[in-house]
């Protein structure tokens, strides 16, 4: 399965402390969960891979409660651009069965969990067929049920063949993910 390096991003909250993921779309937006916005006058930052620092941002699009979408633009300076970076393709399913899916974003890191995340990939599947006439799907991760502490996937992609097919919006025994 293919997958898109580099489009993992670190939500951090204006103390800098961890709150979830993004998936960057291009240069500088990011899709992502919108819950993470409610306060708009303690709006998060945006953190790249493998990076220290983090960036402003500015929420470009909001979507309804029904779908819980963000989209946020960062000023991320040319030179954080990742070599391994490239823009998302987007897909939609079709048929039926089961589709296996990744997502990647990060959780807290062992060393210090309330100031740093690594990142991680989570593998899956979704049938696309469980909610048919929904603008959601459930991510069911392969391994055991996920711990507490995976809820910072919450803004994740969700890739499937190398497709964005959405995002992570709630992470419990069943992953709730939107497009």
């Amino acid at each position: 399965m293919s997958s898109l390096h580099g489009s993992a991003a670190l939500i951090v909250g204006p103390e800098e402390r961890p709150r979830g993921s993004a998936f960057r779309i291009s240069d500088s937006l990011f899709l992502t969960a919108a819950h993470f916005f409610r306060e708009p006058d303690k709006l998060p930052k945006v953190r790249l891979l493998n990076s220290p620092e983090s960036f402003e941002c500015a929420i470009i699009w909001k979507s309804d409660e029904r779908f819980g979408l963000a989209v946020i633009q960062a000023d991320v300076p040319t030179q954080e651009a990742s070599p391994v970076f490239q823009e998302a393709n987007y897909g939609r399913f079709s048929g039926q069965g089961l589709r296996r899916c990744e997502i990647t974003g990060f959780i807290p890191s062992w060393n210090n969990p309330a100031s740093d995340a690594i990142a991680a990939r989570i593998a899956g599947y979704i049938d696309p067929d469980q909610y048919p006439e929904s603008s959601f799907f459930m991510f069911e991760p392969s391994s055991s049920s996920p711990d507490r502490e995976w809820r910072f996937l919450q803004g994740s992609g969700v890739c499937f063949d190398g497709l964005l097919v959405g995002i992570l919006l709630a992470f419990e025994m069943g992953a709730q993910a939107s497009w």
